[in-house]
């Protein structure tokens, strides 16, 4: 008998697999998936462990249930694309993971410089301190890229926090997911830290000092330099997403 422990893991595996077969297109969008006791033995759970990772996956709009007809894959329009383990399905996808990063690139530029611009104009102290702590935090890092990156992420998410706008906050949150697996594919450069270190502080530095348009064009070389380290590491092709 499989404790809860090991139905939770397995339905982890459960969801995972079907769900990266999904955007690998293995599982084409408009296909019934294969029949549920095939699936059962391919895959090697049970049907209570097979219904719930349907479900999860239902509910990320990868997949529609239906009665009497079996689960259809759905169209991509109806993914949820930001949904954390989506982006991580796509990030393991050869066939998808340049347009994703691409579309990452294309949706930072659009957000990050005004964001930053906007917590400059705005200097909230609350925002303010917690922008510093987080530059203070990658700095704190040293050479430790994991702690780096997880400073990285937080420093971005203060700049949402700090811009005094809640959709854009909201929409930064929720960025956050697909932003994670962007620095884990660009700080394969060599010395990563390094390079962008010094790009991180001076928009910080902007930040605090209240000036706005050195923040948002603080936070575009950021981004650029960031986008260079992807064309490097990938051969992504990001030009056409430049304003």
């Amino acid at each position: 008998m499989v404790n809860k422990t090991g139905q939770q893991s397995q339905h982890a595996r459960v969801k995972h697999e079907v769900g990266l077969r999904i955007i690998r297109g293995v599982y084409p969008s408009g296909d019934l998936l294969p029949h549920e006791q095939d699936l059962i033995a391919t895959l090697g759970v049970s049907r209570s462990v097979l219904r719930e990772a349907m479900r999860t996956l239902a509910a990320k709009g990868l997949v529609e249930p239906k009665k009497r007809v079996g689960t259809r894959v759905t169209e991509r329009d109806r993914w949820n694309l930001l949904d954390d383990d989506v982006i991580a399905w796509h990030a393991k996808a050869p066939e998808r993971r340049k347009d994703m990063l691409r579309q990452v690139v294309e949706a930072r530029r659009m957000i990050e410089p005004s964001a930053a611009m906007l917590a400059a104009k705005r200097r909230d102290p609350g925002g303010i301190q917690a922008v510093s702590d987080a530059m203070q935090g990658m700095i704190e890092a040293g050479t430790d890229l994991q702690a780096y990156l997880n400073a990285d992420i937080e420093f971005h998410r203060s700049i949402y926090r700090a811009c005094g706008n809640e959709l854009i906050g909201q929409m930064g949150e929720i960025l956050l997911g697909a932003l994670r697996i962007s620095h884990a594919v660009s700080s394969r450069v060599p010395k990563p830290i390094e390079r962008s270190l010094p790009l991180h502080k001076s928009v910080a530095n902007a930040i605090v000092r209240g000036s706005a348009t050195t923040a948002y064009r603080a936070m575009t070389r950021l981004i650029e330099s960031a986008t260079e380290d992807l064309r490097a590491t990938l051969g992504l092709d990001t030009t056409g997403a430049k304003p």
